[in-house]
C-alpha cells in the first residue's frame, strides 16, 4: 500500500541514522528489491539529501561484483531502489566468531571493492560489520558510503566512535585523511569478525571508560599499537595476519599504499563465500543493502487466532500482541562481475623433426649398399594453405580428391608432395576451375574463387508486366528464351506491380528447377492470418495462398467470406470471417496434425527415442506403437554405451509404418601386438582389421573377447582380451613355431638360406620399430642392458652380440614419456625385427576420463567428483573442448559461475561452435550474471542448432523482454505458442500479457493471462498476473462489471497461493487490497492479520490494518495497531 510508482512496499527491514528500508516488489521487472528512503525528518536537510542522492547516483552507474547495486533513484522524493541482500558480517557476528578462511574471503572481496572505489577517486569512510553485505551469489559487497568524494570531507559522527580511524580524530598526529582510512576501518572490522564477542577484551580502556563511546575515542586517538593478530587470535594464516597487522597501523604513512597492494599479497581468489556461511533465498530471511545496524531476524510462526476467516487460506482476524520480524521472499538480482580467474594460453602442439644433412647422406649411401634389403625412403608431404570460395569446394589432384583439414590454429590445408601440381577445384552449382601450383614448402597457398553457374529459369507472372527481383536486384528477361538466368543456389524472389501486393518467395535454383508460377493479389482490405503450422494454405473464394512462418496478410474485399485453411498432414479448418472497416483484421488459426500409428522397435529394446529432438513416448498401454504426425521427421535412438542412430522418415497414409533401429555398441582402441608381427587375428571366424593409421590398433566393444592369433608355421594361440572404456587396452600374442623339416641351408625358410646375411638362420642386427603415431614420439633413445642407441623415424638398430641375455628394452621418447617393452631374444634374432607398441596416449586417456565423468555433471552429489575428473582430462589433453563444456556445467551445478564462464569461453575457442548444450548452458549463466547481450548471443547460437528447443526459446523470450524489445519478445512468444507442451504455451501467453501491460493495454493483458492459466492451471505467476490485471481494470469499472472483475482478482490470488505457497507473503497484501476495493473490509482485515501473524509485524502492515479498522468504525483496534506501529519505529 505504497505510493511509490511501479513498486509494492512490504515489511520494513530496518532503519539507519538517516534512512529507513523496506522490502518491495518491482512490478515492471517482477523481482524482489529493497527501497531505501530518507527519514521524513531529514528530507528537508540539503546536506543529507545531497549525500544520499550522490551515493545512489554513483552506485547506479557502477556494475561491480563487490559494490551494492542501485537499480533506480528518485532525487526529488529522496528514495532509491537497490538489490535485496542475503546477510552481513554483523549477522555472522551474531552467531559468534567468524573462521579465518571466511574472513580472508570477505577481506578479499572488500579490498576488491575498495580498489575500484579508490581508483575512481572515492572514499567509503563508513566500513563496519553492518555495511559489508552478502548477495545471492555469496559475494561480499560494500554499502552505505559516508562520503564518496574526498573533497567533501569525511566526518567523525557522534555516537559511532567505535568505527573511526585515528586521522579523523588527530590528523596532525596520524596523517591526512585519504584512501588508507578505508584500509584501517576494514582491518578493524575483520579483526572484530575473527574475535566475535571477545573483541572488546583486547582494549582494556574500553571497559573502564565512562561509556563505550568515550573509550573507543580514546583508543583510536592514542599512540598505543594493536597487539599482533597471531597473538590475539590463534591459528590465523600468515598472509591474513600480515595483512591485518599492516592495515591496523595507526599512522597513515605506515599502512599499505593501496587496497590492491594488500590484495596482491593475500592468498585469495575472490571466489564466492561458502554456502554454509551465506543464507540464500531458499533459506533464511533477506537483509537489505545497508539497511540497519541490526540484522533482520527470520520470521517465526505464531499461534493462529481463534476467530475464523471466510477463506481459511488467508488466516483469521486481528490477533493481539503481534510483532514478529519479517520473513524473506524472492531472490536478489545478481550483478555481473568480472571473472578474476585467468587461464594461460596453450602452446602450439605441432612438432618439427629436423634431420641433418650428414645423416641423410649417410642413410643414402647405406641404402645403395643394402638396396636388396631396404626400402627407398619416401618423400615428405608439405602443408598447403587452401582458401576457396565457397569454402567447402573440392580440391582434386588427378583423380584423387584431396582431404581438407583444419589445424589447431583454424587454418584450412591439404598435403602435397613438393613440386608442380595442377589442381582442379570443383563444387556443385559452380563453374569448375583449374590452377597450377608449385609446392616448395615456403608459405604455399592455394586461393581460388569459383563463379556460380547461371541457370535459365522460366517464370509465369501474373500480371505479366510485373517487376521481377532476386536478392533485391532487378532482373531482365532474356527476350530470345523468355527465361531469367539465376545464379545456382538459394535466393529470395520478389515480384512487384502497381495495384498489386508485393510477393516474396524463397527458391533453391538447381539444374532441375522447373517453371515457377507467381500470381499477385489485388489490394482490398488488409487481413492478416497467423497460421500454425507454417506452410499451410488459405483458400477463400477459390483463391489459395501459402502461409509463411511469419503469417500472411491478404487483401480481401469487404463482406462475409468462408476461409478454408489446409496443409498436408493436418486437419483442414473452415472459418467464417467478416471484413469491413471496423472488423478485426488479424486472425490466429491453428491446425491439428493428422497422426498415424507407427511401430518402432529398437535393439537394445530399452534404447530411448527422440522425434525431431523431443522425447518420444509410446501410445498409452502399448510398448512399440507410436502416434506420429504426418510429414518428414528425424528420429533418433540413444543408449549409453552405444552409438546413436539417426534416421529420416516420412509419415503418410500410404507408407509402410514399421521401423527398426539397431544401435551398435561403442568401440574402444585396443593395442594388440603379435610375435611374429604379421600373424592374423580373429574374433570367432571373423578376421580383425587394424586401423588404417596404425594396423596394430583395433576397435572393439567393451567387455571380454576371445581372440585367436594364427600364422602358417606357428601354433595358433587363443586369449581373452578385456576392453574397458578408460583403458589402457593392450594385449600380446607370442606364437610358438611348429617343428618342420629344414632346408638344405639348415633353416626352415628358403629365403633365409639364399640370403648370405641370414644363412645361419640368425641376424647380426636387430631393428626395433615403434608402432603407431604420436606427436613428439618418433624420436628418442632405446636402452638394452648397458647399450643405448638413438631412435630416429620410429626405428633403432642394435647389434645381436650387444643384446646378451636381455629381454627388456627401455624406451625414452622425445616427449619425455618412457616405458619398458618385453620381447623374446630368440625370436628377435631369428626375425631381425622387434615391434614395440606404445602405451595408451595422453589424448586417448583424456577422452576416456571425459566420457566417464560427463554423466555426473548435473547432479549436485556427483558434480564435484565430475569437476575433478574433467580437470584431469583437460590436463592430459588441453584441446579437448567437450571437457571444458562439461566442467563448466559441473561448476554451475556447484555454484561456481565465475570460473564456469571461463570454461565455456575455452570450449568455444577450442572448436565446440556447433554444440547446443554449450551455448544453451552458457546463455543461462550469462543471464544469471546480468550479461543480457551475451546471453542473447549464446541463446541465438543454441537455437541456430536446434530451432525448436523447448529450453532455449523461453529463455530468449525472457531475454528480449528484459532488454525492452517488446516486438521481438512478442514474436518469440508467438513461436512458443506452437509448442505441443501446454507449459510452454502458458509461458508464452503470460509473456504476451506482460508486454501488453507494459504498453498500457490492460484488457489485452488480462486475456493473455487467462489463456496462460487455461493452458497450465498450476502456473501460479500467471494467476497472480490475472489478479493484478483484473484488479486494475475493476478499480476503473462500474456496476456489475466492476464486481465481476474484482471477484476474478480475488479468485486468481487464491489459486496462486494454493498452487505456490511460497508466494503467499507477496499475495496477501494484494488480496487485502482487492477485498478493500470490493467493499469486503473484514476479509481485507483478515488477510492483513494473516500477513502479520505468518510473515512478521512491520510498521506499514500495522498502519494498513489500522486504516481498515477505522473504515469499519472500530477505533479501539485501530488505536492498538497505531501504537504497535509506533513501537516498531
Amino acid at each position: 500500500m505504497s505510493d511509490l510508482f511501479n513498486y509494492e512496499l512490504f515489511e520494513e527491514l530496518g532503519q539507519g541514522t538517516d534512512t529507513v528500508v523496506n522490502r518491495a516488489y518491482d512490478l515492471n521487472c517482477q523481482r524482489d528489491v529493497a527501497v531505501k528512503q530518507l527519514r521524513e525528518e531529514h528530507r528537508s536537510d540539503d546536506r543529507r539529501r545531497q549525500q544520499f542522492i550522490q551515493q545512489g547516483q554513483f552506485l547506479a552507474g557502477v556494475n561491480h561484483p563487490n559494490l551494492a547495486q542501485v537499480h533506480a533513484i528518485d532525487s526529488k522524493k529522496g528514495w532509491m531502489v537497490m538489490e535485496l541482500m542475503r546477510g552481513s558480517v554483523e549477522s555472522l557476528l551474531a552467531k559468534g566468531p567468524v573462521s579465518a578462511e571466511v574472513v580472508r574471503k570477505i577481506l578479499g572481496h572488500s579490498l576488491n571493492a575498495l580498489d575500484y572505489l579508490h581508483g575512481q577517486g572515492k572514499i567509503h569512510g563508513l566500513i563496519r560489520p553492518s555495511n559489508i553485505l552478502f548477495d545471492e551469489e555469496r559475494r561480499a559487497k560494500l554499502s552505505d558510503f559516508e562520503s564518496i568524494d574526498p573533497a567533501a570531507g569525511v566526518r567523525a559522527r557522534r555516537g559511532e566512535g567505535k568505527y573511526l580511524a585515528p586521522e579523523l580524530l588527530k590528523p596532525e598526529a596520524f596523517g591526512e585523511v585519504g584512501p588508507q582510512l578505508d584500509l584501517y576501518l576494514l582491518g578493524f572490522t575483520m579483526l572484530e569478525a575473527l574475535l566475535g564477542n571477545k573483541f572488546g577484551n583486547l582494549f582494556d580502556g574500553i571497559n573502564h571508560a565512562i561509556d563505550a563511546e568515550t573509550g573507543w575515542l580514546r583508543w583510536h586517538s592514542s599512540e598505543e599499537p594493536y597487539p599482533p593478530v597471531r597473538q590475539a587470535v590463534r591459528g590465523v594464516p600468515d598472509d591474513l595476519a600480515d595483512a591485518l597487522d599492516k592495515m591496523l597501523f595507526k599512522r597513515v604513512a605506515d599502512r599499505p599504499a593501496s587496497a590492491s597492494e594488500v590484495l596482491s599479497k593475500l592468498n585469495e581468489d575472490l571466489s564466492p563465500l561458502p554456502a554454509s556461511v551465506v543464507q540464500t533465498s531458499a533459506d533464511e530471511s533477506a537483509v537489505v543493502a545497508g539497511s540497519a545496524t541490526t540484522p533482520v531476524a527470520a520470521a517465526a510462526a505464531s499461534t493462529p487466532s481463534a476467530a475464523t476467516s471466510p477463506n481459511p487460506l488467508f488466516g483469521s482476524p486481528a490477533k493481539k500482541d503481534v510483532g514478529k520480524p519479517a520473513a524473506k521472499t524472492g531472490k536478489s538480482a545478481a550483478g555481473a562481475g568480472k571473472d578474476p580467474i585467468r587461464w594461460t594460453d596453450l602452446s602450439d602442439k605441432r612438432v618439427f623433426y629436423p634431420l641433418s644433412f650428414v645423416v641423410l647422406l649417410m642413410a643414402g649411401i647405406a641404402g645403395l649398399a643394402l638396396q636388396s634389403a631396404t626400402e627407398e625412403p619416401k618423400a615428405k608431404t608439405v602443408y598447403v594453405k587452401v582458401v576457396t570460395v565457397p569454402d567447402d569446394a573440392l580440391v582434386i589432384s588427378g583423380d584423387e580428391s584431396l582431404e581438407r583439414a583444419i589445424n589447431d590454429k583454424g587454418t584450412n590445408y591439404v598435403r602435397l608432395l613438393p613440386g608442380e601440381h595442377t589442381l582442379a577445384i570443383k563444387k556443385k552449382g559452380f563453374v569448375d576451375a583449374e590452377q597450377t601450383i608449385v609446392v616448395d614448402g615456403k608459405d604455399d597457398v592455394l586461393e581460388v574463387t569459383l563463379e556460380p553457374m547461371q541457370i535459365p529459369v522460366e517464370f509465369a507472372l501474373a500480371p505479366d508486366d510485373a517487376t521481377f527481383l532476386i536478392d533485391d536486384q532487378t532482373l531482365a528477361k532474356d527476350p530470345s528464351s523468355g527465361k531469367w538466368s539465376l545464379p545456382y543456389g538459394k535466393h529470395t524472389l520478389t515480384v512487384k506491380a502497381a495495384g498489386y501486393k508485393d510477393k516474396a518467395i524463397d527458391v533453391n535454383v538447381t539444374e532441375e528447377t522447373g517453371p515457377i508460377e507467381i500470381a499477385l493479389e489485388k489490394q482490398t482490405a488488409m487481413v492478416r492470418f497467423d497460421v500454425t503450422p507454417e506452410g499451410a494454405e488459405i483458400d477463400w473464394n477459390g483463391s489459395a495462398t501459402k502461409v509463411g512462418d511469419s503469417g500472411v496478410e491478404l487483401e480481401i474485399p469487404f463482406g462475409t467470406h468462408r476461409v478454408n485453411v489446409v496443409k498436408d498432414g493436418y486437419e483442414s479448418l473452415v472459418k467464417e470471417i467478416v471484413v469491413d472497416a471496423e472488423s478485426e483484421k488479424t486472425f490466429e488459426l491453428s491446425l491439428e496434425p493428422l497422426r498415424f500409428s507407427v511401430a518402432i522397435k529398437t535393439q537394445p529394446a530399452d534404447a530411448k527415442l527422440f522425434l525431431d529432438g523431443e522425447p518420444l513416448k509410446p501410445k498409452s498401454g502399448q510398448t512399440d506403437m507410436y502416434a506420429l504426425p504426418m510429414g518428414e521427421h528425424q528420429i533418433r535412438s540413444t543408449k549409453e554405451g552405444y552409438k546413436p542412430v539417426v534416421k529420416d522418415l516420412v509419415i503418410g497414409e500410404d507408407l509402410e509404418q514399421t521401423l527398426e533401429l539397431i544401435l551398435e555398441p561403442l568401440r574402444y582402441a585396443v593395442a594388440i601386438k603379435t610375435e611374429p608381427a604379421d600373424a592374423k587375428l580373429f574374433v570367432g571366424d571373423e578376421p580383425l582389421q587394424g586401423d588404417a593409421d596404425d594396423p596394430s590398433v583395433y576397435q572393439l566393444p567393451s567387455g571380454d573377447h576371445k581372440i585367436r592369433a594364427t600364422k602358417e608355421g606357428f601354433q595358433p594361440l587363443t586369449q581373452t582380451v578385456s576392453v574397458a572404456m578408460d583403458g589402457p587396452n593392450k594385449a600380446l600374442f607370442s606364437l610358438k613355431k611348429m617343428e618342420s623339416p629344414t632346408t638344405t641351408a639348415g633353416t626352415s625358410d628358403p629365403k633365409m638360406a639364399s640370403d648370405p646375411k641370414m644363412a645361419s638362420g640368425k641376424h647380426s642386427e636387430i631393428e626395433f620399430v615403434l608402432l603407431g603415431k604420436g606427436a613428439d614420439t618418433d624420436t628418442g633413445t632405446l636402452t638394452i642392458g648397458d647399450v643405448t642407441t638413438e631412435i630416429n623415424d620410429k626405428k633403432a638398430v642394435v647389434a645381436s652380440n650387444q643384446m646378451g641375455d636381455h629381454s627388456v628394452v627401455t624406451v625414452k621418447l622425445a616427449s619425455g614419456d618412457s616405458f619398458e617393452h618385453k620381447f623374446d631374444p630368440d625370436i628377435a634374432i631369428e626375425s631381425g625385427v622387434v615391434s614395440i607398441s606404445r602405451p595408451i596416449s595422453k589424448r586417448d586417456r583424456a577422452r576416456f576420463i571425459w566420457m566417464y565423468a560427463r554423466d555426473g555433471i548435473r547432479g549436485s552429489s556427483q558434480a564435484e567428483f565430475a569437476e575433478q575428473q574433467l580437470t584431469e582430462a583437460i590436463s592430459l589433453d588441453p584441446d579437448l573442448a567437450p571437457a571444458y563444456r562439461d566442467r563448466a556445467i559441473a561448476r554451475t551445478t556447484l555454484g561456481k559461475d565465475n570460473i564456469a564462464k571461463k570454461d565455456f569461453e575455452e570450449a568455444i575457442e577450442k572448436g565446440s561452435v556447433k554444440d547446443f548444450y554449450l551455448h544453451n548452458e552458457f546463455s543461462k549463466l550469462l543471464y544469471r550474471q546480468g550479461d543480457i547481450d551475451g546471453s542473447l548471443q549464446q541463446c541465438n547460437a543454441a537455437l541456430s542448432i536446434r530451432p525448436h528447443s523447448t529450453e532455449s526459446r523461453p529463455l530468449r523470450m525472457e531475454i528480449l523482454f528484459r532488454k525492452g524489445d517488446n516486438k521481438a519478445a512478442f514474436a518469440e512468444a508467438d513461436e512458443l505458442l506452437k509448442s505441443a507442451d501446454a507449459g510452454q504455451r502458458s509461458l508464452a501467453n503470460n509473456m504476451k500479457g506482460l508486454i501488453s501491460r507494459r504498453v498500457n493495454r490492460e484488457n489485452d493483458a488480462l486475456q493473455f493471462f487467462l489463456a496462460a492459466v487455461k493452458e497450465d492451471p498450476k502456473n501460479a505467476v500467471a494467476h497472480v498476473n490475472v489478479g493484478k490485471s483484473a484488479r486494475a481494470l475493476g478499480s476503473k469499472a462500474e456496476g456489475e462489471n466492476r464486481k465481476e472483475l474484482l471477484d476474478l482478482a480475488i479468485k486468481a490470488y487464491e489459486n496462486a497461493a494454493n498452487h505456490e505457497p511460497r508466494l503467499k507473503g507477496t499475495i496477501l497484501p494484494l488480496y487485502a487490497q482487492v477485498h478493500a476495493e470490493s467493499g469486503n473490509l473484514q476479509a481485507a482485515i483478515n488477510a492483513m492479520t494473516t500477513l502479520i501473524d505468518e510473515f512478521g509485524a512491520t510498521k506499514q502492515r500495522h498502519l494498513d490494518r489500522a486504516m481498515l479498522w477505522e473504515k469499519i468504525g472500530n477505533a479501539t483496534e485501530a488505536t492498538k495497531d497505531r501504537v504497535r506501529a509506533s513501537d516498531l519505529q
